[in-house]
């Protein structure tokens, strides 16, 4: 079984730049929360309910074992694990950001409907 960790948190500004700054430490936006929440992240069974403002460490199935309550948007890659959270509507509207602890893609569902992104990074900071 593999597993990642995920950090989810409110944002109420909107992403900067489009292009992506140089160097490790550096990236669109600062992270020194998420890295916070990543530190204690708590494990989470797929398929759980969760807060929004929480980070977790979700335990990912090969693909064909995941039940995903939706077909994902990108067609997966040979041994790819997989994964979800139903995460409870939060109180306010806003931008929220999610980050994960490796490389990954997700893909974000409200009511049957996908979520376009606002804007989205590919740096690694593990």
């Amino acid at each position: 079984m593999r597993s990642f960790i995920v950090a989810a948190s409110v944002a109420l500004a909107t992403a900067a730049a489009a292009q992506e700054p140089v160097g490790c430490d550096k990236f669109k936006w600062p992270l020194d929360r998420e890295k916070t929440l990543l530190a204690a992240a708590i494990p989470v069974a797929s398929g759980s309910e969760a807060s929004a403002a929480a980070a977790m460490k979700i335990a990912l199935a090969p693909f064909a074992e995941a039940h995903l309550p939706a077909q994902p948007t990108r067609s997966p890659k040979p041994d790819t694990y997989a994964g979800y959270v139903r995460v409870v509507a939060p109180e306010r509207t806003g931008t929220y950001r999610i980050t994960l602890s490796i490389g990954g893609w997700i893909d974000v569902v409200q009511d049957t409907h996908e979520v376009k992104s606002v804007a989205f990074s590919g740096r690694n900071w593990l």
